[in-house]
């Protein structure tokens, strides 16, 4: 039987799809042309699957986009016991609307699992992930490539998101404690 991660291969589009090196490093890009840079994450587990989540095409044809509900964050960093959804930030920091992608990139998940779990007849296809959420804001500094990620928790009911400041690289284990 195929894996919960195997499965979501097959539900989501190659492009969409970033594979963790064998080392535990998979590679945060931002593609916005003002403003592009690269967060290297660290000490993943193995089994773990980096989706792009912006990358889906923008849901306003569907959706009315009023009150933020058509915002998604940049990525889930998917594995079978957690999902860490992650927005980056390298300017001003608009709590509300962080809050709004990091709810919408949940819904995409949502859908996700509710995919294979009646295409796959899996019940509990990605439930033990999504039962996990941990919400968080990356937010670098140009000045602060070289210097250490510096976690900071900000869960509270004002912003249920931690916020880590980071350069160039931060560890799994901060996205998760």
């Amino acid at each position: 039987m195929a894996s919960c991660i195997d499965n979501l291969r097959r539900i989501l589009h190659q492009s969409s799809i970033t594979e963790v090196s064998r080392r535990g490093v998979a590679t945060l890009k931002e593609t916005d042309p003002s403003n592009p840079y690269e967060i290297e994450l660290k000490g993943l587990p193995r089994d773990s699957l980096l989706v792009k989540i912006d990358r889906f095409k923008e849901k306003t044809d569907f959706l009315n986009g009023r009150n933020g509900i058509a915002r998604r964050a940049d990525f889930a960093l998917v594995n079978d016991d957690a999902i860490v959804y992650i927005e980056l930030k390298s300017g001003r920091i608009h709590p509300r609307q962080i809050e709004q992608q990091l709810y919408g990139a949940q819904c995409v998940m949502d859908y996700c699992a509710s995919i294979g779990n009646r295409f796959f007849n899996d019940p509990n296809f990605l439930t033990p992930a999504i039962n996990k959420p941990h919400l968080v804001l990356l937010h670098t500094n140009r000045s602060m490539n070289k210097r250490r990620s510096i976690a900071e928790n900000n869960q509270s009911p004002n912003h249920p998101f931690k916020r880590i400041n980071c350069g160039s690289s931060v560890y799994y284990r901060q996205l998760v404690s």
